[in-house]
């Protein structure tokens, strides 16, 4: 299996990439638009001699023989399945989401050049164009209830912030609840949920129209007004552990691997 890494600078970008120890082979992309990173992507797998190609986020770190255990559930998969899903323990939500997707490379160059010819862009594209493939193409999708990895641990305070401000504009119909679920999840000394939910508040300054390169400019902007010290870069993965974590983890249905 190949990954892919998917990067814009993260404070753990360069760190993770030790978590992907048994791939066959890895890369990397890099850019701040979705749409791009994604056909980046796509076009770096339908090269691969690998069956599979996993997209992961530069703030997602897989757990200790996660690659493993995904290997081994691939090989059941039917092959008229182009993607599969797995969930990672998210720190803000504390909830496993379904944010780390594995494409099968035989249909990844037709999915690139689908992708240049009819696909959307914006902010929730990503995730309404596979499906629209796949729809087109009569192929299937599937999700496993296999947590392998933890996602937002160990950030740095701006990249929360501007993350934080996007997603407000882009739920801002349930944007209390939003709030209300972080906080539920999080001490209240935590600095990082603290940056969150000012991201989440501070949302309700920008239009609607989630153009996410003129939201990330103007936020730009707003954070340097904060008073902030910026956390150091990341020595080690370490970093990210404490027992706010490894207690929600415990509290999920999903099967969990060990965190070492």
């Amino acid at each position: 299996m190949q990954v892919i890494q998917r990067r814009c600078g993260e404070r753990t970008q360069d760190k993770y990439l030790s978590s992907y120890q048994g791939c066959e082979a890895l890369a990397t992309v890099e850019g701040t638009d979705l749409f791009s990173v994604t056909l980046q992507s796509l076009e770096v797998a339908s090269k691969s001699t690998c069956e599979w190609s996993a997209f992961i986020d530069a703030d997602v770190r897989l757990y200790d023989g996660a690659l493993d255990q995904i290997k081994e559930v691939l090989k059941d998969i039917p092959e008229t399945v182009y993607q599969v899903g797995f969930p990672y323990d998210d720190k803000f939500l504390g909830l496993p989401a379904f944010g780390m997707h594995i494409h099968r490379n035989i249909y990844t160059r037709d999915s690139s050049l689908w992708f240049k010819a009819y696909a959307m862009k914006g902010p929730e594209a990503e995730s309404k164009n596979i499906k629209s493939f796949i729809l087109d193409r009569g192929l299937r999708s599937m999700k496993v209830d296999l947590v392998v990895g933890s996602h937002d641990y160990g950030q740095y305070y701006r990249d929360i912030f501007l993350k934080f401000i996007i997603r407000g504009v882009r739920h801002k119909k349930r944007l209390n609840t939003y709030i209300d679920q972080v906080k539920s999840v999080n001490n209240d000394d935590d600095i990082d949920c603290m940056i969150a939910i000012a991201g989440l508040r501070q949302s309700a300054l920008f239009p609607n129209d989630l153009n996410c390169a003129r939201n990330i400019s103007e936020a730009e902007v707003l954070w340097s007004r904060y008073d902030v010290v910026e956390k150091l870069p990341m020595d080690s993965i370490k970093d990210e552990l404490d027992n706010k974590k490894l207690r929600h983890s415990d509290v999920f249905k999903f099967p969990k691997l060990v965190m070492t």
